[in-house]
């Protein structure tokens, strides 16, 4: 029941976007600046030329934004189910209480949202009329829900670009998703610039109607305002008691004890998302091949393992099966070369955001597990390790086996170099690049999963593209 001398402004569809989806969109666009810090290749230019940077150093120095991308990730992988429920939920709501009427624009909205920006901009002396939302409001909050939407499904295509590779595909490839999910986030800081500058401008009255729904008119007798004061302080210290637990949850989840450099809660929800990919991890699925023209050089990234002692005369690859983990068998280049040799030009996935193409050549790890440990097929994981046992990585069996899973040997036509992993390195596109383990020096089937060097620093253990 309304109070007289009130209006109805708010529904509670618009209270809802304020208080619940806003800040939910806030952490989302908190952890992706700390995950773009670690590739910050956005920019406003052409060729050589860049006439605006995004996202300079001066501005996390600001924001005192850590320089972690593993913990970005986990935070933003943590919130994006909350993210994406959230939306169903309101869209559903939406439709049920027919509330999308105050939201959704009619033919009218386009022209008023003309007429009330060149208002804004004074280039209008009068203001056109004004209803329960004018046409730019229906535009901004109906266009919020869109992007919404739009930053979820270009989220899981760079999220998991083979595994859902016809939505990736639908975006325009994997450059062109991630350049998309980019922009919505500009798009979103916009929206929320603009729309914090507009509740200034319109007053508290109007600030009071976002948070209690209502909008008190005049003329309003003292009764009247009695209730309302009474509705506004209710209304307020619900808001009040709801930001503190939001603040003191939020506290909690970050003074967890950790797991491999992470809060538990995030290292239990990477391992959810892990369980959720494997449901539909598909082995036919596999990452995009390209002709030789389009090879890069892979850049050097990463010495972990790779001690400068080293003597390839030396090397042999240790095996480890699953029937006997403490019998060694001893392989060499000659045992791996009797294989038959696959090659194709695909790219490698770093989980910092770039990507190059690279001719790959070497034996797919499922023909080197036939025939060196066919018992061990059964196996539900892989542990690698290099020659020094400083780097180790864990695959899943499913990927190990993976049709584009290769012992690698040359890369671009050539012998690899010691700083690419010479003599035998895993080259594993379905996975990012901190899977791509270099000069490899045992191999070790096993039951249980196994541990992980970047999973150990907050990283996902699954890792999968």
């Amino acid at each position: 029941m309304m109070l007289k001398g009130t209006e109805d402004k708010h529904p509670l569809a618009i209270r809802w976007l304020h208080w619940i989806s806003f800040p939910l969109l806030a952490l989302m666009i908190w952890s992706g600046l700390m995950i773009y810090w670690a590739n910050d290749v956005y920019r406003i230019g052409w060729g050589g030329i860049t006439l605006l940077h995004f996202f300079p150093d001066a501005f996390y120095n600001i924001l005192n934004l850590p320089q972690r991308l593993a913990e970005g990730m986990a935070l933003h992988f943590f919130v994006m189910w909350f993210f994406a429920l959230n939306g169903l939920v309101y869209i559903a709501f939406l439709a049920i209480s027919g509330e999308w009427r105050h939201v959704v624009p009619d033919r009218r909205s386009w022209r008023q949202a003309i007429l009330v920006t060149l208002y804004d901009l004074h280039l209008r002396k009068d203001a056109p009329p004004q209803g329960k939302y004018n046409g730019a409001q229906r535009i901004a909050y109906t266009g919020v829900i869109v992007m919404g939407a739009a930053s979820v499904l270009t989220g899981l295509a760079i999220y998991k670009p083979i595994q859902v590779n016809w939505l990736t595909s639908l975006l325009g490839g994997y450059l062109w998703a991630r350049a998309e999910h980019f922009w919505l986030m500009i798009g979103f800081v916009l929206f929320f610039a603009v729309h914090v500058i507009q509740v200034i401008k319109a007053g508290w009255n109007n600030f009071r109607s976002m948070v209690a729904g209502y909008e008190l008119i005049a003329p309003v007798e003292s009764l009247t305002r009695h209730q309302s004061a009474i509705r506004t302080r209710r209304a307020f210290f619900t808001m009040g008691i709801a930001a503190v637990a939001g603040y003191g949850g939020w506290s909690w989840l970050r003074s967890r004890p950790e797991i491999g450099e992470v809060a538990w809660p995030f290292r239990r929800m990477l391992q959810f998302n892990q369980r959720v990919a494997q449901l539909y991890y598909a082995p036919n699925h596999a990452a995009p091949v390209f002709p030789p023209s389009r090879i890069q050089g892979l850049r050097v990234n990463g010495d972990v393992g790779l001690g400068h002692d080293f003597d390839p005369q030396n090397w042999s690859l240790n095996l480890k099966q699953l029937a006997n983990p403490d019998q060694v068998r001893r392989l060499t280049m000659a045992d791996i070369r009797s294989l038959p040799a696959v090659e194709y030009t695909a790219p490698l996935k770093c989980i910092e955001g770039w990507s190059d193409v690279i001719k790959w050549t070497g034996v797919r790890f499922s023909d080197f597990t036939r025939r060196f440990a066919p018992e061990s097929t059964q196996a539900h994981y892989v542990s690698l390790h290099t020659p020094d046992e400083q780097y180790f990585v864990g695959l899943d069996m499913a990927s190990a086996l993976h049709p584009q899973t290769l012992l690698c040997y040359q890369m671009n036509g050539e012998p690899l170099t010691s700083d690419h992993g010479a003599p035998l390195r895993l080259v594993i596109p379905v996975k990012y690049g901190i899977k791509n383990i270099k000069r490899i020096g045992t191999i070790a089937y096993t039951a249980d999963q196994p541990s992980d060097y970047w999973a150990e620093e907050g990283y996902d253990w699954y890792a999968g593209l």
